[in-house]
């Protein structure tokens, strides 16, 4: 991909966090909407109140959903995609210890305490290998500094 040559490494490994949380954050969105449409129309529903004009608020928030659940499909697809690549890079490096560690932070999206608790190391030496992991993953891919 030209954009891995334009971003330093932790920024390429970031992506599938970024994606993922963007994704989220359009869940949440949508469910927001939802609750806003059902309480449009169960407001709509009782006593007929004089409006201004055939606005349609339900019709609108349900568009809304819709086009966010197209999106948020399409979202889902890009970052599985996304998630092979960069997780097929970080398979492909030499030492499994590294490895390990870049998945389990950048795939998994687990802290580094966590991390150094599953792989039975302190987080200093897990803080210090995450570094090294970095700089192998950058030499391998050949990215910025």
């Amino acid at each position: 991909m030209g954009r891995e040559n334009e971003m330093n490494t932790r920024q390429y490994l970031e992506q599938v966090q970024d994606s993922d949380r963007k994704i989220q954050n359009k869940i949440q969105e949508e469910y927001r909407l939802r609750l806003l449409a059902t309480s449009i129309s169960s407001f709509s529903n009782g006593d007929k109140v004089q409006t201004s004009g055939g606005k349609d608020r339900v019709g609108d928030a349900v568009t809304r959903i819709v086009e966010l659940q197209q999106e948020i499909a399409s979202d889902v697809k890009e970052l599985a995609e996304l998630q092979m690549k960069v997780s097929g890079d970080i398979n492909d490096m030499e030492n499994s210890m590294y490895s390990s560690l870049l998945h389990k932070r950048y795939i998994e999206f687990k802290n580094l305490v966590t991390v150094a608790d599953e792989m039975g190391y302190s987080v200093q030496h897990i803080r210090s290998c995450h570094g090294k992991a970095i700089e192998a993953l950058r030499k391998q891919k050949h990215f910025e500094s």
